[in-house]
Formats: structure tokens, sequence, C-alpha cells
């Protein structure tokens, strides 16, 4: 299994992957506390320094740059001082913020974090979720037809600030189908029907409730709402991804499939849920079958909820965590963990 692994993480520089989703600046005020303020029972914080990075499905896009893919990005902006931050950011990175479409009524959904000694004290949020116009839309779906002819993967981040409509989502799907490009969706709606012929949905707990209706404080509710989706879905896999519990894969016509966490410290979560879809949508894209990307996205999301902020992962990094891992998981029920013909 050695081999076919460093095989697979060698075809990542090969792939063209389509990002489209909710894009956002994530910025950090760092600083130290040592003293309650006299105003009001809150700490008091000295800044030492202040960081942003692309956020949402621009670290998706990043961390699918970083493990040397070419990637392709189309979200939704304003027309303020954080979108040109969001540019530059991503300019630095490798990948490029042509295509981002800008709506001049819009903020540029922006999370400043406070952070004092290493601990996150407050995050403030600044958006409008306001949905695009029928024009926008249209402008936005000729885009992807476009694009979608010229690549091996599509990935959809989806944080419900208006951009990934149910009609944005169901034709993205159907022009995608057509091309016999794979789709990986990063669900937020509770309409489970838009996800229809979807390659793999990657619900957390909350949004496997929202999808479901099942309140869900364990696995063997998630197991529960998994298959109730499932019957939704009945040709979408299922990645659900369990916190602490590590991530449950649901196969169409296969059993299922636990990963435990594989994170040996956890000092920021944010961003590994971008991680967890960059990584799966690239190894699918390279070759990989459902199994085996979630098995290398448990891995990376290990990783990265050990770095602070939003972490990325290298084919550098991720290649020592996998064979550290033990080279995959117990599963059962039959199909090829890779499969032939991916673009080489």
């Amino acid at each position: 299994m050695v081999a076919e692994y460093e095989s697979l993480l060698s075809r990542f520089r090969f792939q063209r992957i389509l990002v489209v989703g909710d894009i956002m600046l994530d910025r950090y005020w760092i600083g130290e506390t040592n003293r309650i303020s006299p105003e009001a029972p809150v700490p008091v914080v000295r800044m030492l320094h202040s960081s942003c990075y692309p956020g949402g499905a621009g670290n998706v896009a990043l961390n699918i740059a970083s493990l040397g893919a070419a990637v392709t990005l189309v979200a939704l902006v304003g027309d303020d001082k954080a979108a040109s931050e969001l540019r530059g950011g991503l300019s630095a990175a490798g990948v490029a913020p042509d295509r981002l479409f800008v709506d001049s009524k819009r903020k540029t959904t922006t999370k400043t974090r406070i952070v004092a000694n290493k601990q996150q004290l407050v995050r403030m949020d600044e958006e409008d979720t306001h949905s695009l116009s029928p024009e926008q839309e249209k402008e936005v779906l000729r885009t992807l037809e476009g694009l979608l002819e010229a690549c091996d993967c599509a990935v959809v981040s989806d944080y419900a600030k208006g951009f990934i409509s149910s009609t944005l989502m169901t034709s993205l799907i159907a022009t995608a189908r057509r091309l016999s490009v794979p789709v990986i969706v990063d669900p937020k709606s509770a309409d489970a029907t838009r996800y229809c012929g979807a390659t793999l949905i990657k619900p957390n707990r909350t949004e496997l409730s929202l999808l479901t209706g099942i309140p869900i404080h364990c696995h063997s509710d998630a197991l529960e709402a998994c298959e109730k989706l499932s019957g939704a879905l009945p040709d979408v896999a299922i990645l659900a991804t369990e916190g602490a519990d590590g991530m449950t894969l649901r196969v169409p016509g296969c059993e299922y499939v636990r990963f435990p966490t594989r994170a040996r410290e956890v000092f920021d979560v944010t961003g590994a849920g971008d991680t967890v879809i960059a990584v799966a949508g690239l190894a699918i894209s390279s070759g990989a079958d459902s199994r085996v990307a979630a098995h290398l996205a448990n891995c990376a999301a290990g990783i990265v909820v050990g770095d602070f902020g939003c972490g990325r992962v290298s084919v550098d990094r991720l290649l020592p965590a996998v064979l550290d891992s033990g080279l995959g998981p117990e599963t059962r029920g039959d199909g090829a963990y890779f499969r032939p013909g991916a673009r080489q």
C-alpha cells in the first residue's frame, strides 16, 4: 500500500480543481492578557500583532494549491478593503483572484478573532448574506459552465452566505455530471435534494442534523442520521465529520467505515473542515475511491488542528502522516481502493 499512496499523492500536481463557494477574510488580533478590565468583567488584551488569511472557499483553494494542484476559485466579494486584502492573500499563495465576482452592495465576509495567551476570546463577524440577483446568478452559471469543461473535479464550499443558491447548486451538479466531473460538497443547507447527483458530501454533526432533523449527540445518532440522509441521496457518498469522534463514511451500496481522529494535539480547529474537503476532492480527482479519500482527509485534519489559524497541508506533511497511520482504515464491503484511469 505504501507505493499506492505515494503514487496517488504524486498525481496531485497534475489535477485541475474548481473551487466554488463562500469566501471570507479570517483576521486575527493577537495579544496577551493578565488583568480584568475595571469597566466590565472582561480581560484587557494588549495587542501585539495582527494577521489575516483567506478563509472559507479561499482556504479550500489555498489547501489545494499547497498540495500542488492547479486551482480556479469562483466566489463573491464586496467592493471594499477586505476584498483587496483577500486578493492579496490569494495571490501570495499562488491562487489567482481573477474569478472573484464583485457585489458593491455587499460587505466582504470578515471574521475577526481576538486571541490572547493562545486562547480565542471572542469572534466578531461582518457580513451580508443576501442572495445573488437573477442577473448575477446567470453570469456566475455561465462562468461555471465554461470552467467545468477544463477541470477534473469541482469542490463546493457552502457557508450559507448567500452565494450558493439551490439553483446554482443543482445547475452546477447537472453540468458536472454531463461532463463526468466529480462534485465534492461541504453542505450548509437543510434541503438535501439540492445535493442529488453529487459524488460526496461532507457534513459535520450540526449540518447532518440540519439535513435530517435528527438531533445528534453521539456517534450512534450520527449513524442514524447518515442512514436517513442516505435514503434521500442513495448515490452520494456521505463523509460525516464528528470532531473528537473522528469521521464516518457511508459509501453507497457498502457498509459504514469509521475513521478515528488522527489529531495528537488540538490547538485550533479553525479551517479543519476546509482542509478535509480539499484533500478529499483532490484525492478523488487523482484516482482514489471515497474510502481512501476520506482516510487521507482524516490524516490531513489531524495535522491542521495542531496549527494556529487556518492551517494548510502539503504533500510533504501529508505523506508521513498517512504512513504513520497504518495505511488506511479497516473497511468492510467490496470495491477497489484505487480506480484505474486517473489523469496523470
